[in-house]
């Protein structure tokens, strides 16, 4: 959790509301700029969506009953490359969304666990890739 940001089970709420692009993973903050990047691994999943809606602690039971079906059977991972561009809030005005970098179907880079800044160039990490992404934030 960061300040702009409330997750709730796995969404980005405060920021997007219900139309968050994905599910979030680790995040860096540029000190330099203020800005924060939290990147995407999967887009949301339809199949999850619905199963997060439910009330906890049924939530939990259905998804940890997803764990014992053969992967075949399993919510599918959905291919996707995002990473959202905050800018935090400061107690009298809540954060907000700059922009979002994306490649919808997950082509070039997918599945972004990780962010680093450093000299304005944004590093994009990935469990699948076997390269580091790199964007240029000039």
């Amino acid at each position: 959790r960061i300040g702009l940001v409330e997750e709730d089970r796995g969404r980005v709420t405060a920021a997007y509301g219900d139309a968050s692009p994905g599910y979030p993973d680790g995040n860096d903050c540029d000190f330099g700029t203020g800005l924060c990047y939290v990147p995407f691994a999967s887009a949301e999943n339809p199949l999850m969506r619905a199963v997060l809606s439910l009330p906890h602690p049924l939530d939990a039971w259905v998804r940890s009953a997803f764990l014992s079906l053969p992967p075949e059977l399993s919510p599918q991972v959905v291919s996707y490359g995002g990473v959202a561009e905050y800018e935090p809030g400061d107690g009298k005005r809540p954060g907000r969304v700059r922009r979002l970098l994306q490649d919808p179907r997950g082509e070039d880079i997918g599945m972004i666990t990780g962010t680093q800044v450093h000299e304005g160039k944004l590093y994009l990490g990935s469990l699948h890739n076997d390269f580091i992404g790199v964007y240029d934030l000039n």
